[in-house]
Parts: C-alpha cells; sequence; structure tokens
C-alpha cells in the first residue's frame, strides 16, 4: 500500500460558524482516525456530530475509492476549514425598523493518509 494515499470529504454551507468549530478541529489534528471519533463522541460542542459524520464518510471513502482494508492505519493529515456565505435575515424592530441578522456557516474538508509502516 502507498503511504502517499489522500482521501478528501467535503461539506459545504454547514450551519456553525468556523470560529465554533475551529475549537473542534483543532483537538483532532493530525491524530489516529479511531481515536478522533472517540474524542468527538465525548465532545459537548454540536458541532462534533457533523465532524463526526464527515470523518465517517473519508472513511467510507478510504475502503470503497483506495480498498484500504485497515481503519486503524488511516489518520488525520490536514483539516481545511472556512467561513461559508451568509444567510442575510431581518429581524423587526420598533417604530419601523429592523435590525440585519447574519447567520454564519463553514465549510470543511477532512484530508486522511495512511500512516507508513
Amino acid at each position: 500500500m502507498n503511504a502517499s494515499i489522500s482521501v478528501v470529504a467535503k461539506n459545504s454551507y454547514i450551519s456553525v460558524s468556523s470560529k465554533k468549530m475551529v475549537l473542534v478541529t483543532r483537538m483532532i489534528h493530525g491524530i489516529p482516525v479511531m481515536k478522533a471519533i472517540d474524542i468527538l463522541s465525548l465532545s459537548y460542542k454540536a458541532c462534533a456530530k457533523d465532524i463526526i459524520d464527515l470523518l465517517n464518510s473519508a472513511i467510507k471513502n478510504a475502503i470503497h475509492n483506495f480498498d484500504v482494508h485497515d481503519v486503524n492505519s488511516l489518520y488525520i493529515k490536514e483539516i481545511r476549514l472556512g467561513r461559508a456565505k451568509f444567510l442575510k435575515r431581518f429581524q423587526p424592530r420598533a417604530r419601523g425598523r429592523s435590525n440585519r441578522i447574519l447567520k454564519h456557516g463553514s465549510n470543511l474538508a477532512i484530508i486522511l493518509s495512511v500512516l507508513s509502516v
């Protein structure tokens, strides 16, 4: 098996701001996949569920596309986190005015690699 395999899984327009998501993604950067799932499953942050789903998708991509048989040999090589477009909403205020509400989102990409034995 080649050590240069990079498995990518992307999710766009997650309805959590990137400031909140970076707190969780820093915990799992550079560690094995199964340990990352354990850490995320014990996290109190709501965005941890979205990251677990994307991580499971990356694992399935590795199994299906690259014939990786040992899931324990996968580790998180890189996590790319960026801001998505805002959802612009308005809230009515007194005297016929309105306030603008920006609902932030984020784009997330997880890149897995195979540990060289």
